[in-house]
């Protein structure tokens, strides 16, 4: 039986290294895992997601594996890699890919990879299925140059590798060709290796779009309609959303999303609410009659009913999969917030793992960080070391920042005691 889980929603602009004509175009690359400045990882891409990276500011792209034949992430397809060139051609995008006769996980494709990243331009998204070998390899090479030269920047060290893979939900200790890989670049000793997974959640990349914060808790940008049958196989059992805004678009991951059907006010209809179901925790049917129609259902709320208080419950349409659904109406992440709303995370959390999701992840993923400090006794230390690793920065003038001091540095009844582990 998979392990239950949950999601949690707010709405933010995410923090990214790379350039962008328009801060929008953050919220649509959500899902790109960042490593370092400059090097961004991902799954199997679509060419809708091609289109948002070259629009965020990505100069290149490379690719693990030549995908031969079409395949569908939930309901969205997936282009092959041949076709993934002609849209980076189109898109001014640098591509590349592994030659056949290089496996990348071998010394020889990790030489390969530090040419492509001397050759092509940055920023660079590199891609495979579900980020893990893109990971491991952005890390492999910059440790391989690290090696190489030592005025090189940014340095990574075999520990550093282990630990950015994990802080991603990666246990590259538990991979016995890594760590051999890692062990005859660094000439180190292997590591041993790892038996009991660090992430429980095992199938979590069947939606890798989610970004690690721990077992229990992930976050996550504006989700798709499309996606949600991914969500339902990678063992997640509920959403939460944490925002005020009339309602959160879940498919409307494109630009068009917020174009449609708002009111005078600039807020979205309530024409689809359903008042019949409480605030916190409701279901609706993905295939009901009452369904919002427009001109690009792509990229818009078609098959979904929305309003301030309903945004997805059940996921059936054939399915016969239910997803609870919870609404913390606020778009403030405050320490007095998180005390408001603490039942219901933890009434969240009961189902299993959270994640926080939001327009662009970097509000949901303080919240997700809260709580995961709250309830397993991690201090701020933790929580801004964590949310670095993932691409964000929070400083003083934040009140993320000072959410985590007051809440994670403060005396916890979780812990019987002030928290205090990193």
């Amino acid at each position: 039986m998979l392990p239950n889980f949950v999601i949690i929603a707010v709405s933010v602009i995410l923090f990214a290294p790379y350039t962008s004509t328009s801060s929008e175009h953050y919220e649509v690359t959500w899902w790109a895992k960042h490593v370092v400045p400059d090097y961004y990882t991902a799954g199997r891409l679509s060419g809708r997601q091609m289109m948002h990276a070259a629009d965020a500011g990505f100069n290149s792209i490379f690719g693990n594996y030549n995908h031969t034949e079409e395949e569908k992430f939930g309901d969205e397809e997936l282009p092959t890699t041949y076709v993934c060139k002609q849209i980076a051609d189109r898109l001014g995008m640098e591509f590349d890919i592994f030659p056949p006769e290089i496996w990348w996980s071998t010394r020889e494709g990790v030489e390969y990879f530090v040419q492509k990243m001397d050759a092509m331009k940055q920023p660079t998204l590199v891609y495979c299925d579900t980020a893990y070998s893109a990971t491991a390899i952005v890390l492999l090479g910059l440790m391989y140059k690290t090696q190489k030269d030592p005025s090189f920047k940014p340095k990574i060290y075999s520990d550093e590798f282990y630990r950015i893979g994990q802080a991603h939900g990666f246990d590259f200790d538990a991979d016995e060709c890594l760590n051999e890989l890692v062990s005859s670049i660094t000439g180190e000793p292997e590591v041993k290796l790892r038996t009991d997974p660090s992430n429980k959640l095992i199938f979590w990349r069947d939606y890798w779009y989610a970004k690690y914060i721990s077992s229990d808790w992930f976050s996550a940008g504006k989700i798709r309609d499309k996606h949600v049958s991914a969500i339902v196989s990678g063992g997640y059992k509920a959403i939460v959303n944490v925002r005020n805004k009339r309602a959160n678009l879940l498919n409307a991951a494109d630009m068009y999303r917020e174009s449609h059907n708002k009111d005078s006010d600039g807020r979205m209809s309530e024409i689809h609410m359903d008042p019949s179901q409480p605030d916190e925790y409701t279901c609706i049917s993905l295939t009901s009659e009452n369904q919002q129609q427009c001109d690009n259902p792509d990229g818009c709320t078609a098959n979904l009913d929305h309003s301030g208080q309903i945004e997805m419950g059940v996921y059936n349409g054939g399915r016969g999969k239910v997803i609870p659904y919870y609404h913390i109406q606020t778009d403030d992440v405050t320490g007095e917030l998180f005390y408001q709303y603490v039942d219901k995370l933890e009434e969240a959390s009961s189902h299993g793992s959270v994640i926080v999701h939001c327009d662009s992840g970097r509000r949901g993923t303080a919240w997700a960080l809260l709580a995961e400090g709250y309830f397993n006794c991690k201090n701020s230390t933790w929580a801004l070391q964590q949310a670095s690793y993932m691409g964000y920065r929070f400083t003083e003038d934040d009140d993320e920042y000072r959410a985590f001091i007051g809440v994670l540095d403060s005396a916890n009844p979780n812990c019987g005691h002030q928290c205090s582990l990193p």
